[in-house]
């Protein structure tokens, strides 16, 4: 073939001539595919293209596999999360694999840098990041480098929380003596302080979980790190103190007033009892709020936008388990409303979380009721509605259960979108199963109690009577023991002693009400069944109705937040699935929820 029949593509290309029109439209017909998620006529166009002599094969195979990972990782790749898919880690590292092959002198040789290091990041590997940054092949200001480095050890926290595979010893890099105004250099500075407010939220719900743990064990000593329920939890806090020890390589005069020492104020030189005492005495935790809005303040980053500053904020108080967001809602909520209206979901659901929050429990000391007025988000219904269209549990949950599933999906949604290496979600998962504790108070308990005849109850037991003088030294009359705690909690609510009894009691009553066979079991068992529906009685006598609160899931999802524990996101979403899947059956057994016969 002559010269002249040849076509020069780049610097080291050539290709037939009368293939030239070919390989653009080859080339635009694998950016369709991709943007399509259609892998095959990826792969197709990609053979193509090999036979036509294109030379940078590798960038576009890299391509195709960067493209099935963010596919799976829903196309983000600044929140890291633990994606359950292995195929994210095989896709990725498939992707690394071939854009490392490009040469130097490849046109798209400084594109494959850039995707590399990316991936680096979020499969965690700080090994090849640090070598890769060092050639600064990319030309990163320092600035951009720490940002790059600490967003990679989150995303190696996020796969390993509690070992040390992988983790440096020290950052070691070029400090960060300047930064200018340019919009990258800004943005990665607004990262590096939402970094460090990360780490300190993250550090006091380690300290958090260490204080409950020494609060419900006896005996259990100091050494927490070498304990099997509290060594994950100081391991993760060694971590969060290793990321705010990066504020050393900033200049003093770029930090915050008074951030200049982050561990310290993390009390990384403090034992771990003087870390519980300052934890328990509450002003350690206030101090971190105030702390972590300054770090992201807009103020503090004028090249960055403002919303997602002010969710930095946001996120740091439901880290520090803050959930009363109005004082941050009302101080920026024209930066909120607007990013509402332009269709940021995160901004639309703190705005949702704060307006359920004020309808539940009343509190609505900045009138954002009526400042909320006109909005997409109005009354919270737009927001509520977006969130329980796909459960299809708005039409078939009471009031009170309804406001309580949209708290729990709200703080769920919060809490998934966190750029967190690790975080407890034991308190989403016990909101999740209040859903259910609220439905079996309000449309059974109550019910039931008023339902009751208690001049026949009290001829049966003497309850009342005896209740009278139980404080006495005379003896417990042996006929009213087996029934003494069950009935405490029954006259608890009928007085209005309590509103509502625990989960735990409620299961145990229904149990008792179920096996035994006395005269007081027949008479609560007939007017428990007085206020069920048909479905109701038969989950009552097949035990369906006491297996929903079986004292495994209350363990599973809800006492870990009620008293101390550690749940994953996962194990969260698990009570989130459960409860959704049985909130609108469980309605149905009771009259009282409007399935009245």
């Amino acid at each position: 073939m002559s010269q002249d029949e040849m076509v020069t593509i780049n610097a080291y290309t050539r290709i037939p001539k009368k293939y030239g029109k070919a390989l653009l439209a080859t080339m635009d017909a694998f950016d369709e595919a991709l943007k399509n998620n259609d892998y095959l006529e990826a792969a197709k166009a990609i053979g193509v293209l090999e036979f036509i002599g294109q030379t940078d094969i590798d960038y576009f195979v890299g391509m195709m596999y960067q493209r099935m990972a963010l596919e799976l990782m829903g196309y983000s790749m600044d929140t890291f999360h633990v994606i359950a898919d292995p195929r994210v880690d095989v896709y990725t590292a498939k992707a690394i694999e071939h854009f490392s092959r490009i040469p130097g002198y490849s046109d798209f040789y400084s594109a494959s840098v850039a995707v590399v290091e990316t991936d680096y990041r979020v499969l965690g590997d700080y090994e090849h990041l640090d070598r890769l940054l060092r050639n600064n092949d990319l030309g990163l200001s320092p600035i951009e480098e720490l940002s790059r480095r600490i967003e990679c050890l989150e995303a190696l926290a996020l796969s390993n929380p509690e070992g040390s595979d992988g983790w440096p010893v020290s950052v070691d890099m070029r400090r960060v003596e300047h930064i200018c105004e340019i919009e990258a250099q800004q943005i990665s500075k607004f990262k590096v302080f939402d970094s460090f407010a990360n780490a300190l939220s993250m550090a006091a719900e380690c300290v958090s979980q260490i204080s409950e743990y020494s609060k419900n064990v006896t005996n259990c000593g100091t050494r927490f790190e070498e304990y099997q329920e509290t060594a994950p939890f100081a391991a993760i806090y060694d971590k969060c103190v290793f990321v705010l020890r990066c504020c050393d390589l900033i200049d003093e005069s770029i930090l915050p007033e008074g951030m200049a020492d982050l561990p310290q104020i993390a009390l990384s030189d403090c034992s771990w009892l003087q870390r519980i005492e300052e934890y328990r005495s509450g002003n350690w935790k206030e101090r971190l709020l105030q702390l972590c809005s300054i770090l992201c303040a807009p103020e503090q980053h004028p090249g960055v936008d403002s919303y997602q500053c002010v969710e930095g904020i946001l996120r740091s108080c439901i880290s520090l388990g803050q959930y009363d967001l109005s004082p941050v809602i009302d101080n920026y909520l024209s930066v909120i409303l607007d990013a509402a209206e332009h269709g940021n979901k995160s901004a639309q659901g703190y705005l949702g979380f704060t307006h359920s929050m004020i309808r539940v429990d009343g509190n609505d000391r900045f009138g954002l009721r009526d400042k909320l007025s006109g909005y997409p988000i109005q009354a919270g219904e737009g927001f509520h509605g977006m969130v329980l269209q796909q459960a299809k549990l708005a039409n078939s949950l009471t009031r009170h259960c309804f406001d309580a599933l949209i708290n729990a999906e709200c703080a769920f949604a919060l809490h998934e979108s966190a750029n967190l290496a690790v975080r407890d979600a034991s308190h989403i998962a016990l909101m999740y199963f209040r859903v259910l504790e609220i439905d079996y108070n309000d449309n059974l308990i109550r019910p039931f109690v008023n339902a009751i005849d208690y001049s026949e109850l009290e001829d049966l037991t003497g309850y009342i009577e005896y209740n009278s003088r139980r404080r006495s030294d005379e003896p417990i009359v042996e006929s009213h023991k087996r029934w003494l705690k069950d009935l405490d909690s029954i006259y608890a609510v009928k007085t209005g002693f309590k509103k509502s009894i625990e989960i735990g009691v409620i299961r145990t009553l229904l149990a008792h009400i179920h096996h035994r066979s006395d005269q007081c079991a027949q008479l609560l068992e007939e007017s428990l069944e007085s206020v069920l529906t048909t479905d109701g009685v038969d989950a009552y006598r097949t035990e369906k109705m006491i297996d929903v609160i079986g004292r495994a899931r209350v363990d599973e999802y809800r006492n870990p937040g009620a008293h101390t524990g550690f749940v994953t996101l996962s194990k969260a979403n698990e009570a989130r699935e459960f409860v959704l899947s049985w909130a609108p059956i469980v309605e149905t057994w009771f009259k009282a929820a409007g399935h009245g016969e």
